[in-house]
């Protein structure tokens, strides 16, 4: 006779058998999602706009982290935006004007504020390059700009290639708990 514990945890252990079989298969699907490019959440990103900056204004970025440009109105010719980085005072590079148009980021061409409802069209994307501390956008009928993170695809590749990897030890854990409460026949 097994005693009351030894039962609770056999049950429990049986209901593990199926929770981390689930898991494993929901592991799998998302990270073959991350690591191909194909997650749902890059479809139309969100943002919350908090400043806006006049054409000509220094947009203040990250030197760590790329930041995206955006712009307003939605019918503006972004393509004839300049962007031009300024960096910190001890930088001895020059100036550069940036690349503008949604070759690096082909998900934003546009992106709407979740407080507002309003779209913003992409314009530009910086680097996650050191020093750099602003940058000056200005020209192509835009009214006004704000900035989001950059989305870094390298991050959603990383992330799904350990979901990955985990996934075919949950369903270890789970074949090994089957195996060790699978009822014997006598």
């Amino acid at each position: 006779m097994t005693p009351p514990f030894g039962r609770s945890l056999v049950r429990t252990t049986r209901l593990w058998v199926w929770v981390a079989a689930a898991g494993a298969v929901l592991l799998l699907v998302m990270g073959a999602l991350l690591v191909t490019g194909r997650s749902p959440a890059r479809a139309r990103p969100l943002v919350t706009v908090e400043t806006t900056y006049a054409p000509g204004q220094a947009i203040p970025v990250s030197s760590v982290k790329p930041v995206v440009v955006l712009a307003q109105p939605l019918d503006a010719d972004t393509a004839q935006v300049t962007c031009t980085e300024e960096r910190h005072s001890q930088s001895r590079e020059e100036p550069r004007v940036l690349d503008v148009g949604p070759e690096t980021y082909p998900e934003l061409t546009t992106v709407r504020d979740t407080d507002s409802g309003e779209d913003w069209a992409f314009v530009v994307a910086t680097g996650d390059e050191r020093l750099l501390s602003s940058v000056v956008c200005e020209g192509g009928g835009v009214e006004r700009f704000t900035t989001m993170r950059a989305h870094d695809p390298a991050s959603d590749r990383g992330f799904g290639t350990k979901l990955l990897l985990v996934a075919p030890l949950l369903a270890l854990t789970s074949w090994i708990a089957h195996r060790v409460t699978r009822r014997r026949e006598a």
